[in-house]
C-alpha cells in the first residue's frame, strides 16, 4: 500500500471484512452521496473523493481529521482509498462497490483490509466494521428518509 507502512508480517493473512446494504435510490444518486459523505457520515470533508487526491475527513467525535488517499474512482461502479488504521502511519484499503438491483435500488458493498492478524488488529477491525455498517445505514436513512442517524450516535465513545 503506497504512502504508509505495512505491519510486520506474522505469516498470517491480514484481516479484512465486508458489509453490504441495499438503498432504495438510483445508482448515480447513491454513488454521488459517497463521493462527498457529509453530513450523513462525516462532519466535514476538504472536498469530494477524486482519484489521486488526498481528502481530509473530520468526524464530530474525534479531535483531528483523517487523510483519505483516493486510489481509484470508477464512476457509478467503485471507489477505493487508503486511510489510517490507527497505529502509526500504517494504512488500510477501503473499497466501495455499487451494483444496481434495478432502476430504483442500489446495493453498496464496503470492504476494508490490512489489519495485522493479531488480537489488536482483530479488535480494531471490529470497530471499523461497526463503523462502516453504521455508515451504510446512515446513507440509507439520509437518502431514503432525510434523517441524519450519525448526529449524536457516538457521543458515548472516547477517541
Amino acid at each position: 500500500m503506497p504512502k504508509g507502512k505495512k505491519a510486520k508480517s506474522t505469516g498470517k493473512k491480514p484481516i479484512s471484512f465486508n458489509v453490504e446494504l441495499s438503498i432504495r435510490r438510483p445508482l448515480h444518486e447513491v454513488f454521488a452521496a459517497v463521493l462527498y459523505p457529509a453530513p450523513f457520515f462525516i462532519q466535514e470533508a476538504s472536498g469530494p473523493l477524486a482519484e489521486g487526491r488526498t481528502v481530509t475527513w473530520r468526524f464530530a467525535e474525534m479531535p483531528k481529521g483523517f487523510s483519505v488517499q483516493v486510489q481509484d474512482v470508477l464512476p457509478d461502479k467503485r471507489i477505493q482509498f487508503d486511510w489510517p488504521r490507527g497505529e502509526g502511519s500504517a494504512v488500510n484499503r477501503v473499497q466501495f462497490t455499487f451494483t444496481p438491483y434495478d432502476d430504483r435500488v442500489t446495493t453498496v458493498y464496503i470492504s476494508e483490509s490490512g489489519w495485522p492478524a493479531t488480537n489488536a488488529g482483530r479488535e480494531a477491525s471490529y470497530r471499523n466494521c461497526m463503523g462502516w455498517m453504521h455508515m451504510a445505514c446512515s446513507l440509507k436513512a439520509y437518502l431514503e428518509y432525510g434523517v441524519n442517524l450519525r448526529q449524536g450516535s457516538f457521543v458515548h465513545m472516547k477517541f
